[in-house]
């Protein structure tokens, strides 16, 4: 799962995902035909070579960024690119289930793709699956503060994926409320980051 340079930005990649996500009359009736014409668009830059950020940039997965775009867009400003959120499933979901039962079906689902929705670890096994079927140089995880679920994980899933060697940012805000992000202090912090995951990546080509 590498695409070098990536074709889209996260913020463009969101509002597919809004599509995806929405059962709305538009969304149905005219959101297959808009995903074909961007299906064309994202493999002809991928055959040019046309990136967000330059080829070779270092990849992160982004755990969720905020609804308000500047955190993403900031992110990709200091050249890292993001080809992966955790909205993606882990490899194992695509496995058919074998049960009978569409309740126990939905349960197996859930349960191999991981992801938050029944427990803290599986969202840390949901991480460390993604970064290596990713294969990626860094982690920013974003904690959204008003969640209670959201303060259980990330310092496990921290110290869980620096044991693969990957470095881990954790960033603290509001998914819908913006109004307390600083935006030079987030880029002085992602500046720093930055370093290490070229360091990171670096050592690992060698």
């Amino acid at each position: 799962m590498k695409v070098d340079p990536v074709p889209l930005n996260q913020n463009d990649f969101g509002l597919i995902a809004n599509i995806i996500y929405s059962a709305t009359k538009r969304s149905l009736l005219e959101g297959g035909a808009a995903l074909n014409i961007l299906r064309e668009e994202v493999t002809k830059r991928t055959k040019e070579g046309v990136g967000v950020v330059k080829k070779g940039a270092p990849r992160v997965l982004l755990t969720l960024g905020p609804m308000e775009p500047s955190l993403v867009a900031l992110i990709e400003s200091t050249g890292l690119a993001i080809p992966v959120t955790s909205l993606a499933s882990t490899p194992a979901a695509g496995i058919p289930p074998s049960y009978g039962s569409v309740w126990e079906q939905i349960a197996d689902s859930i349960m191999r793709r991981r992801g938050g929705q029944y427990s803290s670890w599986g969202y840390v096994l949901q991480l460390q699956e993604l970064v290596k079927a990713w294969k990626v140089d860094g982690v920013i995880i974003f904690v959204h503060v008003p969640c209670r679920q959201y303060q259980l994980f990330p310092l496990k899933a921290k110290e869980v994926i620096e044991g693969l060697g990957i470095p881990v940012l954790i960033l603290e805000g509001d998914y819908v409320d913006v109004r307390g992000f600083n935006t030079e202090q987030t880029r002085t912090r992602l500046e720093t980051f930055v370093e290490l995951v070229r360091d990171a990546q670096s050592a690992k080509r060698k």
